[in-house]
Parts: structure tokens; sequence; C-alpha cells
């Protein structure tokens, strides 16, 4: 659980950044979330990269069916409360 709310709580730090997307990934974004669960996708891009990881999407999720804590759910999510 630790780990879940540390990588949300970087994504809600890139995100208010505006940083530019990463080097392999063209861009990041909330797909999903609730109190219980919440994905992540990285869209890799589709040149520059190795053939087999090209144009696929990683979605990184929470769902051990314990509730996020508010401070650890991505911006969208808080202020909506659900997708």
């Amino acid at each position: 659980m630790v780990t879940v709310i540390a990588a949300i709580a970087d994504f809600n730090r890139y995100a208010a950044s505006n940083a530019p997307v990463g080097r392999y990934t063209s861009r990041i974004e909330v797909l999903a979330c609730s109190a219980a669960s919440c994905e992540i996708g990285m869209f890799l891009r589709t040149a520059g990269v190795n053939s087999m990881i090209a144009g696929r999407t990683l979605v990184f999720f929470s769902a051990d069916g314990a509730p996020l804590p508010a401070a650890a759910l991505p911006m969208r999510c808080r202020d909506t409360g659900s997708d």
C-alpha cells in the first residue's frame, strides 16, 4: 500500500509540474479511480522504442480492497470522487 501511495503522489507531482512526457511515453493519464482502486496508464511511444513495446500501454493499478486515503488519490479523483 505504501508503494502505491508513493507512486500516486509522484504522479500528482508530475501532473502538476507540466513536465514533458518521458522519453518512452507519449502520455500518462488516470484511466479510472474510486475509493478502492486507481488505474494509471502509461502509453508508450510508437517510434524510438523497442519494437516489442512500441505502441503498448502499461497500466498500474491498486486493487487490494483497502480504501486509498484521499491524499493518495490522483487530483482528478479527489475532485470528482470517482470515474
